[in-house]
C-alpha cells in the first residue's frame, strides 16, 4: 500500500518535471510538434484552452505561458486575482462567462510594477460582479471587455481606469441607475458602448466628454424620461443611437444639435409627441441621418414641421402609431426617402389628404403604406389611396389649431422672498381636452402647499387659461420656467423665463456705532452685507460734510471693509454704511471720532511793541479732546484778573498799553489728555532811534513818489493838447476849402480840384 503510494507520488513528481521543461523551452510556433501544456480536466489546442464547463471552482494552475485564447465559462470560479496572469503574458483572449465573480480589486499597489499583459479580449459576462476598483493597471492593451448580465449599479472613476485602448465595452444587462461624467476619467479610445437594459434614468451633462470617439451607443431598455440639451455634444462622430424602449417624453430642441455625422437614431417604443412644438427642431441638424425609427409612439398628430433637416433620410418607421392628423407638407423635406412604414385606422380624413394622397401617388412607397380613414362617416374604413377629390369636404377651421397655440405667456421677472406671485398662461385649441403644464427647470412642477395652479376653461372660443400660484417664495423657486399647454396631438411651449427671488439687504449685526481712533492711524468701518443679489455698499458723510478722506484719496475698500487712511480730525462725524440692490435699501449710523493730542497751527511770533500800543498774541491750536490753553509770563501763570492791562480770552492773550515792565516771554501751554504742546514769544519795547528815524524816511518816500506822479500826468497832458490843436488846425482848413469851392463857377472848381486842365477851353 506505502509503496503504491510512493509509487504514485514519484510519477507525478516526474510528470510535473517532464511539463516544466516543455514549458521553459523556447516555443516554435511554427513547427508542427509545437503543444502547450495542458490542464488535466480541459482540452488544448495548439494554443487554445478550453477549460468550459467542467465544474471547476478554481482557477486551474500549471496553464502553459504559451496559451493565447483560454476559456473558463460556465463554471463556478468566484475570485479572480491579478496573481493568475504572471505566467500568462502571451493570453490574448479570457471568456471566465457564467462564473461566481463577486469583485475585481487589486490585492496589492504593485501592479503597476508587473509586467503588461497581451490580453485585448476579455469576456467577464453572467457573472456577479458589482464593484471593479483599480484592476487594469496590467491590461493596457485591452480592447474588448465584456461585462454584460452582471449586478453593477454604478460606476465610479477607478472603476475603468487605465483602459485607453478600450474599444468596445458591454455593460448591458446590469442595475445601472445613472451615468456621471466621473464614469470614465481617462481620454480613450472606446467606440462602441452598449448600456441597454439597464434602469438607466439620468445621465449627467458632460458624460461622454472622455470618450469623444464613440460611434455607436446602446441606451436602449432604459428608464429615461428626458433627453436634455448638451446630453451628447461631445460625440461629434456618433454614427448609431439607440434609444428605444425607455419613458422618452420629452426631447430638447438642442438634445441631437452636434450629432451632424449620425446614421441612425431609434426612438421606438417610447412616448414621444411629434406634434410637440420641440420636435419641430429637433432634428434640423441631422443632415446625414438615413434611418429614423419613431414607432410605437404616442404620435397622434404629424405636423408640416415635424422633419425639418432630413433631406437625407432614406427610411422611416412610423408603425404603430395612432396618428390622427397628416397637415398638408408633412413629408415634403423628405427629399431622400425610400421606405416609409406608416400604418394608422385612424386618420381625419379632411382636406388635407388629399395631399397625402397623391403625395404616395408619386413616390414608390404604397406597398409600405396603409392609412385608413376614421371620419368622416362617408369615408370610414376607407383606404386614402381609395379616397376620390368629389369625396373630400374642407372645413376653413380644419386644422387650424389642433395643437395648442398660446395667446399669453409670462416673462422674466424676480420677486421678494416671502412674498407672493402669480403667473399666467393661456392657450388656444379647436378641441377642448387641453392641459396646460407647468415646468420648472424642464420638470413637471406638482400642485403643493407653496405651489399650485388653477385652470379655467372658456369652451365657445376654445380658450384655456392657467394661472401659477407661488407662495411663501423661498430661494428654491428660482429657476426656469415655462408653461406647456398639451392635448392628445401636441402641445406648445412657452419661453424659458426666469422667477429669481431675491432678497432686501441686511447690514451685519456686529457693525459697531461708534470708533474711535488716534489721528494719523488707519480706521476700518466694517459694512457687512447680506442679500440677493449682492447688494453694492456705500460709505458716506452725514449732515452734507464734506468727506475730506474721498478728497485726499485715503479711503480703500477691501473685503467688505472702508478703511480711511491717515486719519485727520476732519475725518470726525457721523458716516452711513448703506447697502443697495434691486429690492431694498438698508443704511447703519456709525459715530468716527478721530483723536488728537494739541497741535499749533500757526506759529507764536515775537514782536517789537511801540510804548502805549495794544498787543496781541495768538495761540492757534488744534487737538481733540479740544485743548485747554494756559498763559504764562516769564514760566508764571497768566490768569484771568490778574491785571487790567492783561486779558485772557481763549485763543488770544491782550495787552493794553504796552510798557518796559511788560517786557517778557511770553508762553501758551496747550493740553488735553493725549498730551500737551507749547509755544513761546518774546515781546519787547522798541528803541527810540528807531521811533526817530522812521517818519523821515517815510516822509522822504512820500515826496518821491508825488514828484514822480506830477511828472507823469503832466507829460500826458502836453501830449493829448498836442493832438486837440493838430486836429482842431486841420478841420478848420477842410471847411475854408469848402467855402471856396463853392462860390466857384462848376468849371472852375473842376480846374480847381485837378480834374480840368488849368486852362479854359477856347
Amino acid at each position: 500500500m506505502n509503496s503504491a503510494i510512493c509509487s504514485f507520488i514519484i510519477t507525478k513528481i516526474m510528470v510535473f518535471f517532464v511539463n516544466y521543461a516543455l514549458v521553459t523551452a523556447t516555443p516554435d510556433f511554427e513547427s508542427p510538434n509545437y503543444f502547450v501544456m495542458c490542464y488535466e480536466l480541459c482540452s488544448c489546442y495548439n494554443t487554445t484552452i478550453d477549460c468550459s464547463n467542467r465544474n471547476i471552482s478554481v482557477l486551474p494552475k500549471f496553464i502553459s505561458p504559451n496559451t493565447t485564447i483560454l476559456d473558463l465559462s460556465r463554471n463556478h470560479i468566484k475570485s479572480l486575482p491579478l496573481s493568475f496572469f504572471d505566467d500568462l503574458l502571451n493570453l490574448e483572449v479570457l471568456n471566465i462567462s457564467y462564473n461566481e465573480l463577486e469583485e475585481l480589486s487589486a490585492a496589492t499597489n504593485k501592479n503597476e510594477q508587473m509586467k503588461q499583459l497581451r490580453l485585448h479580449t476579455i469576456d467577464l459576462s453572467h457573472n456577479k460582479i458589482h464593484h471593479v476598483r483599480m484592476y487594469w493597471q496590467r491590461f493596457r492593451t485591452l480592447k474588448t471587455l465584456i461585462l454584460s448580465y452582471n449586478l453593477f449599479k454604478e460606476i465610479t472613476a477607478v472603476t475603468f481606469l487605465n483602459l485607453k485602448v478600450l474599444e468596445q465595452l458591454f455593460l448591458d444587462h446590469n442595475q445601472l441607475r445613472s451615468l456621471t461624467r466621473s464614469w470614465f476619467i481617462d481620454e480613450s479610445n472606446l467606440r462602441n458602448l452598449y448600456l441597454n437594459n439597464n434602469i438607466i434614468n439620468y445621465i449627467e451633462t458632460g458624460s461622454f466628454l472622455f470618450t469623444p470617439e464613440v460611434m455607436l451607443i446602446d441606451l436602449s431598455g432604459n428608464s429615461l424620461k428626458f433627453l436634455d440639451s448638451g446630453l451628447f455634444q461631445e460625440l461629434q462622430k456618433l454614427c448609431y443611437l439607440y434609444l428605444d424602449h425607455n419613458t422618452i417624453s420629452y426631447i430638447s430642441e438642442f438634445a441631437f444639435s452636434r450629432l451632424d455625422q449620425l446614421k441612425v437614431l431609434n426612438l421606438s417604443s417610447n412616448y414621444i409627441s411629434i406634434g410637440d412644438k420641440e420636435m419641430d427642431t429637433v432634428f434640423l441638424h441631422l443632415k446625414h441621418l438615413e434611418i429614423l425609427d419613431l414607432s410605437k409612439n404616442s404620435a397622434f398628430l404629424i405636423p408640416s414641421t415635424a422633419f425639418q433637416g432630413l433631406n437625407n433620410l432614406k427610411t422611416l418607421y412610423l408603425k404603430y402609431n395612432n396618428i390622427m392628423f397628416i397637415e398638408e407638407e408633412a413629408f415634403t423635406n423628405l427629399k431622400s426617402i425610400e421606405l416609409l412604414e406608416l400604418s394608422t385606422q385612424s386618420l381625419s380624413c379632411g382636406c388635407s389628404v388629399k395631399w397625402l394622397r397623391d403625395w404616395i401617388h408619386l413616390h414608390p412607397l404604397n406597398n409600405k403604406i396603409n392609412v385608413v380613414c376614421s371620419s368622416p362617416l362617408w369615408l370610414k374604413n376607407k383606404n386614402i389611396i381609395d379616397v376620390l377629390d368629389s369625396e373630400i369636404s374642407c372645413d376653413s377651421n380644419e386644422l387650424s389649431s389642433i395643437r395648442p397655440k398660446l395667446t399669453i405667456q409670462p416673462t422674466s421677472t424676480y420677486a421678494v422672498r416671502s412674498d407672493n406671485i402669480s403667473l399666467k398662461c393661456a392657450a388656444v385649441s379647436l378641441i377642448d381636452n387641453m392641459n396646460i403644464v407647468w415646468l420648472k427647470n424642464n420638470q413637471v412642477i406638482d400642485n403643493t402647499v407653496n405651489s399650485n395652479a388653477i385652470q379655467i376653461v372658456d369652451r365657445v372660443q376654445y380658450v384655456t387659461t392657467s394661472i401659477l400660484f407661488l407662495k411663501n417664495l423661498a430661494d428654491t423657486d428660482s429657476g426656469t420656467y415655462s408653461c406647456q399647454p398639451k392635448n392628445i396631438y401636441g402641445s406648445d411651449m412657452s419661453i424659458k423665463f426666469n422667477i429669481s427671488v431675491f432678497e432686501p439687504p441686511r447690514l451685519s449685526k456686529d457693525l459697531k456705532s461708534q470708533i474711535t481712533a488716534l489721528s494719523g492711524e488707519t480706521v476700518y468701518i466694517p459694512c457687512i452685507a447680506e442679500g440677493q443679489p449682492m447688494p453694492v455698499v456705500s460709505l458716506t458723510k452725514l449732515n452734507y460734510q464734506v468727506m475730506h478722506a474721498v478728497l485726499d484719496k485715503r479711503v480703500l475698500y477691501e473685503d467688505q471693509k472702508f478703511g480711511i487712511t491717515n486719519l485727520k480730525i476732519e475725518d470726525s462725524g457721523t458716516y452711513s454704511c448703506s447697502a443697495k440692490n434691486l429690492v431694498g435699501v438698508a443704511n447703519k449710523t456709525i459715530e468716527l471720532t478721530v483723536l488728537e493730542m494739541p497741535k499749533f497751527t500757526h506759529p507764536m511770533e515775537s514782536k517789537e511793541v511801540r510804548p502805549g500800543e495794544t498787543v496781541v498774541l495768538d495761540c492757534i491750536v488744534s487737538g481733540n479732546p479740544l485743548p485747554r490753553l494756559k498763559w504764562y509770563k516769564n514760566e508764571s501763570l497768566l490768569s484771568q484778573g490778574l491785571s487790567s492791562k492783561i486779558k485772557v480770552s481763549n485763543q488770544l492773550l491782550i495787552i493794553f498799553s504796552f510798557d518796559y515792565e511788560d517786557e517778557g516771554f511770553y508762553e501758551c501751554k496747550a493740553s488735553n489728555k493725549l498730551g500737551t504742546a507749547s509755544r513761546t514769544a518774546r515781546l519787547t519795547v522798541q528803541k527810540k532811534t528807531l521811533l526817530a528815524s522812521s517818519p523821515k524816511k517815510s516822509s522822504y518816500f512820500t515826496v518821491i513818489i508825488i514828484t514822480v506822479v506830477s511828472a507823469v500826468v503832466l507829460v500826458i497832458f502836453l501830449v493829448l493838447l498836442y493832438f486837440f490843436k493838430k486836429l482842431c488846425r486841420k478841420n478848420k482848413e477842410e471847411l475854408t476849402d469848402r467855402k471856396l469851392l463853392d462860390s466857384l463857377p462848376k468849371t472852375y472848381t473842376l480846374r480847381y480840384t485837378k480834374k480840368l486842365s488849368p486852362v479854359p477851353s477856347v
